[in-house]
């Protein structure tokens, strides 16, 4: 712990995205207490580069899957938080040609799949999806990657041609289906042939969320090691200030009932964007850090308690 005079010296740069939820908190309106805090926002193609290839800011938003994969290394730069900036379902990413006999997920078996890296967190979660949900595993599928990784046993891994986009690889026949957090430019033009798998990705969704009860988690909040080791109270203090912007956004607006909260679905809803070690954020990290193990881009299966600044449980709670 330690103690105000220290902690009120610290001046941060912390770099995340803009979201309606750290906002509060990236514009000045709330304060990580004990330090003065300086914000970059990051559009989310930098992050990769600015935090792991070159690490230049104190508090970071971080790729769960290469923080994952880095930790287990040991050469990743940071610690993490249970501050999860970025969810997502991933229904509504995948994108098909529709003249290649692709009805349903089981359809995937034996195609060309194309994407832009395999280890990113939103492939980790989308191939976990298929397997687990659809009996569709990696292996099935032939991978065409636009960033080249080495692949993992019985997995087939392909470059994709220089230059080209998921969008291009789709329209032109190359690959049978891309999965894309971007919608394709094909898709948006209305391109023939080209169609999401998922026809209601928002009910496919809302579907899996209540077998599941998983809410994707994509990206968490990170703090240089050794700031952490020098100021142990840091991790709390920084973790409630992103609590706090949170439970801002979400508090209830007048004239916003149920139904209406309901409808606009769990980016919307506190009880899905949860931060910390609830029951719920223990079961989605245990199921993508089963994924990022199942899928070869680890030698072990990392632990929940490995990820995370070590504080007291309590100090991981929401308030």
């Amino acid at each position: 712990m330690t103690d105000t005079s220290t902690a009120a010296a610290l001046n941060l740069v912390i770099a995340c995205a803009d979201y309606a939820h750290t906002r509060a908190l990236t514009e000045g309106l709330l304060q990580v207490e004990h330090v003065s805090a300086s914000f970059v926002k990051l559009a989310s193609g930098d992050m990769l580069t600015y935090t792991f290839d070159a690490p230049q800011f104190n508090v970071a938003e971080l790729s769960l899957s290469n923080y994952v994969t880095r930790r287990l290394c040991g050469d990743c730069p940071y610690v993490a938080l249970p501050v999860y900036t970025q969810r997502s379902f991933r229904h509504a990413e995948i994108y098909v040609r529709t003249d290649r006999g692709i009805a349903t997920p089981r359809d995937l078996r034996g195609r060309r799949v194309a994407i832009k890296a395999y280890e990113s967190t939103g492939s980790v979660w989308t191939r976990g999806m298929l397997e687990h949900e659809y009996q569709v595993a990696p292996a099935d599928m032939r991978w065409v990657c636009l960033n080249a990784l080495t692949p993992p046993p019985g997995v087939s891994i392909v470059p994709a041609p220089a230059h080209s986009t998921l969008s291009e690889l789709l329209e032109r026949g190359d690959v049978d289906a891309v999965v894309s957090p971007r919608v394709p430019a094909c898709f948006e033009r209305g391109a023939p042939h080209i169609a999401r798998l998922f026809h209601d990705p928002v009910a496919a969704s809302f579907n899996y969320l209540s077998r599941t009860q998983l809410f994707p988690i994509l990206q968490i909040m990170g703090i240089r090691n050794e700031l952490v080791e020098q100021h142990p109270q840091l991790a709390t203090d920084v973790y409630r200030a992103f609590l706090a912007a949170r439970n801002l956004a979400f508090a209830p607006v007048p004239g916003d009932g149920a139904d209406l909260r309901a409808a606009r679905g769990p980016a919307f809803d506190a009880r899905y964007y949860t931060y910390g070690l609830g029951k719920r954020d223990r079961e989605t990290l245990d199921t993508f850090l089963d994924y990022h193990f199942e899928q070869g881009l680890a030698q072990r299966r990392c632990g929940i308690s490995e990820l995370f600044a070590p504080v007291p449980l309590s100090a991981y709670t929401e308030f």
